[in-house]
């Protein structure tokens, strides 16, 4: 009891201090990284308005102020939402292919630059958000691992010939003494 007790005594020091001072730290970093990557886009909007049509510019610059709104919240509930948001409604699904083609298809590498780079900071959004719990998953995971380790182990033993099983696991490991 005492045992179980520390272990959870320790998960929540983990978990108080990853989500209210570690997290919040990274979070900060990566909204200054998406408003640098803001202002990298209005600079090419002001110095080369040529280089981006005004449709891209808004989608881009609508993108990362969504993202720096939504950073704290960017979680698997979060995106699963959005992702059935837009499989639902047709509207919505046409809107964002056309976004997402636009910006495809755009020739400058700067603005494909800065929308892998939102998409960068989005990520690492997600992980530093779900951070917290990944001491929770990780027995999970864990036990995924070794299972489908042990699981190749076992099919290959299975391939052994009858009369050569003696050379693989010999006699001794079944005896009962």
């Amino acid at each position: 009891m005492t045992i179980l007790f520390s272990a959870l005594i320790i998960l929540m020091a983990y978990h108080f201090i990853f989500e209210r001072l570690i997290a919040p730290t990274l979070r900060l970093s990566i909204r200054f990284q998406l408003f640098r990557l803001r202002d990298d886009l209005r600079s090419i909007q002001i110095e080369s308005p040529e280089l981006i049509d005004r449709d891209v510019f808004n989608y881009l610059q609508t993108g990362l102020n969504t993202t720096i709104q939504f950073l704290s919240k960017v979680d698997f509930a979060f995106i699963y939402r959005a992702l059935e948001a837009i499989e639902s409604d047709q509207g919505l699904r046409k809107r964002v292919e056309r976004r997402i083609e636009l910006l495809d298809n755009h020739p400058s590498d700067e603005i494909k630059k800065i929308r892998d780079d939102a998409a960068k900071y989005f990520g690492r959004a997600l992980l530093i958000n779900t951070g917290g719990w990944m001491i929770y998953l990780f027995p999970i995971i864990l036990s995924i691992i070794l299972f489908s380790e042990i699981k190749s182990k076992v099919q290959r033993i299975s391939y052994v010939p009858e009369n050569e099983i003696d050379a693989v696991v010999p006699p001794e490991y079944f005896a009962f003494t």
